[in-house]
């Protein structure tokens, strides 16, 4: 229930701890007293406040930094200062490595973050000869585009052409990207052991980050245009909300917020369909992998379910408009037996697809071949 980048890093982790030692980098682009745990990883967190400003003059004193940073500077090209990383913290992250053996593999979370690691490939002999792998994640600049920030979008495009050229330099997301030559690595879930069939009157199931738009606007739009089509037809299902920030909806009738819980599968476990209603962003839903993977039937918009492979009305219901999205969420709450069948082929897919042992071998085999 928390973004979807953390996820991801946290798999990124585990898989690689499978083969080899890892040092996480903590780099404090939002949150400066950030801290990230992870079994098996050294944690060092970037020093914030004053000594970051210190260290600002100490890391562009060193002359290769200076050179190899002088195409990225943070506040040119439209990339907004909030989302990026002072390139000149590499130099003053290379002090933590300064006894550290070569490092191998540098794997860097999205493109914004990517400059910054050139700075510590300049200035660390640990770092400077491993390959870089840049998880993007996202498409940036195609969610940009959507969005109708076109500025913002060449911007990012002008960024990975930047990355490109410096050698030894990869590219992963998610899901099909536009940027050429990026490897499709799929975000991937934990499969539950044992998962039940979905109960006959269980409620209408929202999980997500309600902090960020995407999903706020995409359940205000389904509470507003599609659910009360649903309750016109007779049916008065519960929609249960699960996820932090969920609180504004609190006050909306027939609806029951959780907020954060300790552990989502008795939340699966109750529920009779999970919807993920949403109509922008980019990057693929761990909602919708989540629920797969519990055997839960999804109803789903076309753009939550982009970037996954999967076959519409096998794997999920899917609906753009309110009528549609009504329908077929009331579909499934008449029909045990569909629910049953659509959930267990979701679940099915996440076994063959999108599974932390499909990903951890992805991995492996990514930092094997180079």
């Amino acid at each position: 229930m928390g973004s979807g980048l953390a996820h991801r890093s946290a798999a990124w982790v585990r898989a690689l701890s499978a083969v080899g030692d890892v040092s996480t980098l903590v780099v404090p682009v939002v949150d400066p007293g950030a801290r990230v745990g992870a079994a098996d990883a050294h944690v060092v967190a970037l020093p914030s406040g004053d000594e970051v400003r210190a260290g600002a003059i100490r890391g562009m004193a060193v002359p290769a930094v200076r050179t190899a940073m002088a195409t990225f500077d943070s506040g040119s090209g439209g990339v907004p200062l909030a989302a990026a990383a002072p390139p000149w913290l590499g130099a003053e992250a290379a002090r933590h490595f300064a006894q550290a053996p070569p490092f191998d593999v540098v794997v860097c979370f999205r493109a914004y973050l990517a400059p910054f690691v050139v700075g510590l490939r300049a200035s660390s002999p640990a770092v400077a000869a491993a390959r870089l792998v840049v998880d993007l994640d996202d498409d940036d600049a195609a969610f940009h585009h959507a969005s109708g920030n076109a500025a913002l979008a060449a911007a990012y495009e002008r960024l990975y052409g930047r990355l490109r050229m410096h050698a030894e330099t990869r590219f992963v997301a998610a899901g099909v990207h536009a940027l050429p030559g990026v490897v499709v690595l799929p975000n991937c879930v934990d499969l539950p052991a044992d998962v039940s069939p979905p109960p006959a009157s269980g409620p209408i199931l929202f999980v997500g980050n309600l902090t960020y738009g995407p999903n706020v606007d995409g359940l205000e739009w389904y509470l507003r245009s599609a659910h009360p089509l649903l309750l016109a037809s007779g049916r008065h299902p519960m929609v249960r909300i699960v996820g932090r920030g969920g609180e504004r909806f609190g006050d909306t009738a027939g609806v029951d917020v959780a907020g954060l819980v300790a552990d989502l599968g008795p939340e699966y476990a109750a529920s009779t369909v999970a919807i993920a209603p949403i109509r922008v962003g980019s990057g693929t839903r761990i909602k919708v992998l989540e629920a797969w993977a519990h055997g839960r039937p999804v109803v789903a918009t076309s753009a939550a379910l982009e970037g996954l492979t999967f076959q519409p009305g096998l794997h999920a219901l899917v609906a753009d408009s309110p009528t549609a999205f009504a329908e077929a969420v009331n579909a499934v709450l008449c029909d045990p037996s569909m629910a049953a069948a659509v959930g267990a082929a979701g679940r099915a897919l996440v076994e063959q697809r999108y599974a932390a042992t499909v990903f951890d071998s992805l991995v492996a085999g990514l930092v094997a071949n180079g």
